[in-house]
This record gives structure tokens, sequence and C-alpha cells, in this order.
């Protein structure tokens, strides 16, 4: 529902949003990048838990360029560490931002997210 809610809202401020896919996606690495693909059978489906499953706007693939790792509140540190990084392997790594999972209003990610969207344009 999240993921759902940060497409919408994005798409109703003009920004670019699209899923790869819900529940499961393949990396592979081109070139030093880091690529997400769906599986065909799940192209555009996406769970709204008890509403079933609906049709969205999709790419079949996508550059990763960030993480974000979702955290409990009452889990994690205040502020955690400058310059975080989500390794892959030894020599591939990712910029990793932490966020709760339950945000009242997706605007507040979308906000959040907007200096990465700039550093990273899209694939």
């Amino acid at each position: 529902m999240l993921a759902f809610s940060c497409l919408s809202q994005a798409k109703r401020l003009g920004a670019e949003a699209w899923l790869i896919a819900d529940d499961q996606i393949f990396i592979r690495i081109d070139n030093g990048r880091v690529i997400a693909e769906r599986p065909s059978a799940i192209a555009g489906l996406i769970e709204l838990r008890g509403s079933g499953i609906v049709t969205v706007d999709s790419l079949e693939s996508a550059s990763i360029d960030l993480v974000i790792q979702l955290v409990d509140l009452a889990d994690c540190e205040r502020l955690p560490p400058e310059n975080e990084r989500f390794s892959l392997s030894r020599d591939l790594s990712l910029p990793m931002i932490r966020m709760a999972p339950v945000v009242p209003d997706p605007i507040g990610w979308i906000g959040a997210l907007a200096p990465f969207m700039k550093a990273y344009p899209p694939f």
C-alpha cells in the first residue's frame, strides 16, 4: 500500500513514478550499474492489501541508484551514519537512507527522496 500511495502521489505532483514489480525483482549488474527487472508473470500488478490486485503503469527494468531501508523508529538510532551505503558485494554498494514504513502522507517520502532524484537521473 505504501508503494502504491507513493506512486499515486508522485504522479499527482507531475513526477515520473513507475512500478518495476511487487513482491519480487531480479537483480543484475550491467556496466557497474545495478539493474532491477520484473518477472513477466507479475508485470504491472500490485497488491492493495484488503482490496485485491490492481494494474498500474510499470517498467520492465530500471537502474537502482538508492536503497531505502525500512526501519522501526522505536528500534533504530535517532541519527543514522552520514553517507550510509548498502553493500551488494565487496566492490559494489549503493547510497542508502532509512525511512519508517508508515508515513501519514506520501509527500513526506517524495520530499525526502527529492535530493536523490536530482543526483540520479532515470535509467
